[in-house]
């Protein structure tokens, strides 16, 4: 092989080397980016589900504080009635 050849295709041969680090750059860039976004959406649900039953149970607090405080007037009302 004449010394142009041997040139052309070590130049070929670093293009392609070039060529498959960067596909392989960017595998694992999208890999990662992959990773990220699943964990982040994970995160996310996890986060949506809290705050829904964050949110049910205030509500539940909330009508058991209004019951109970309903229990207790009707109870004073009853001791009223009952001393008179």
């Amino acid at each position: 092989m004449s010394g142009k050849g041997k040139d052309l295709q070590d130049t070929e041969n670093e293009r392609v080397r070039k060529s498959h680090k960067q596909k392989v750059l960017r595998m694992h860039a999208l890999q990662y980016k992959a990773q990220f976004s699943y964990e982040w959406q994970a995160k996310d649900l996890q986060d949506t589900e809290n705050e829904r039953v964050r949110k049910l149970l205030k509500t539940k607090d909330e009508n058991l504080d209004d019951s109970c405080a309903g229990k207790e007037k009707s109870v004073e009302r009853e001791r009223r009635e009952g001393k008179s």
